[in-house]
């Protein structure tokens, strides 16, 4: 590939940024995609799981069909299952796997540059020039913003506040300027990280076992009848009017479950979307506002950064933000 000048740049490499530029590259565009560390590609920031409604499932996976995230989704699945008293499904993932199958696609397709660059400076001319903290220089006709909670990003644990990401690495307070001198109005975004436990030291009174999703909807996600189906255990619990989740974190949780080991408890980390006790580390950043102008031609901001919230939300978004970049839109 050429890498002069390149028909589009994306910088953030989290499920909006893949999605972006997997959408551009297979539609033939030269796509260089910039992550802080290539060790974090494609990582779900919080829970591993996603909610989705049930009559929804079908043309949201058309939707992404074909794309990075769908893709990544299927092999990394742990388990499907239907949310209590909600018509929704629960899909239940291996973060990590996640992250390292969209690593192993993107640096397959050749039509994709992944480099590892921290952007900290972008002058927009008649072409886009990003600029990372160690002085590189790429070069692209047009640029997808997708840095997720990394710009102005500040960690939050107890009394202490950091500047730093949301898995605490450097935030991107560069950025912050050069949306600024462009004239866009950025507002503080808050969130939480949920704690990651231990099930065998959680006393599980009270607790109930989260129902399969039936075959049907299992089928839609799996993508294929002659996968065989997920059978791995979630559990869920009502508090305080809420209802709270302990998912599994990774394979090794699934195999423990399969084989029944400590009583069909899992022995690895598992997760509670409400937070068991409560939340492990607070975190804040920057976004776009939502009545911001966007005047510049060839410049597009997605995902989390432009206000969207939701792992399938901020797919959708990237992939729509970048058929709109090419004109497809």
């Amino acid at each position: 590939m050429d890498k002069s000048l390149y028909d589009l740049i994306v910088i953030g490499g989290g499920i909006t940024g893949c999605e972006a530029a997997w959408t551009a590259a297979s539609r033939g565009c030269r796509t260089l995609l910039c992550n802080i560390t290539l060790d974090q590609v494609n990582l779900p920031p919080h829970i591993s799981a996603l909610f989705i409604a049930e009559k929804d499932i079908e043309r949201v996976l058309t939707d992404l069909g074909g794309g990075i995230f769908l893709q990544a989704l299927r092999r990394s699945l742990l388990g499907v299952f239907s949310e209590p008293n909600e018509p929704n499904a629960v899909i239940s993932l291996d973060k990590r796997e996640f992250s390292l199958v969209s690593k192993e696609l993107l640096e397959n397709h050749p039509m994709i540059d992944l480099r590892q660059a921290l952007i900290g400076a972008a002058h927009i001319g008649d072409n886009i020039e990003s600029t990372s903290i160690f002085g590189e220089i790429f070069t692209a006709k047009k640029a997808l913003f997708a840095p997720g909670t990394y710009v102005g990003g500040r960690i939050r644990v107890g009394k202490s506040v950091f500047s730093a990401g949301r898995y605490g690495d450097l935030s991107s307070d560069e950025l912050k300027k050069v949306f600024e001198d462009q004239g866009f109005k950025l507002v503080e975004w808050e969130g939480k990280t949920p704690q990651v436990v231990d099930m065998r030291r959680v006393n599980m009174e009270g607790w109930r076992e989260l129902p399969p999703a039936g075959a049907a909807i299992q089928d839609i996600i799996l993508g294929r009848k002659d996968i065989p189906q997920v059978r791995m255990k979630a559990f869920w619990r009502e508090n305080q009017g809420n209802i709270c989740y302990l998912f599994p974190l990774s394979s090794k949780t699934r195999e423990a479950q399969l084989h029944q080991k400590d009583g069909g408890r899992a022995p690895s980390g598992v997760m509670d979307e409400k937070a068991v006790v409560r939340d492990s580390v607070e975190h804040s950043c920057l976004i776009v506002g939502s009545a911001a102008p966007n005047p510049l031609k060839g410049l597009a901001f997605a995902g989390k950064f432009a206000g969207k919230n939701g792992y399938i939300e901020c797919a959708l978004d990237g992939r729509d933000k970048a058929l709109k970049l090419m004109g497809e839109g």
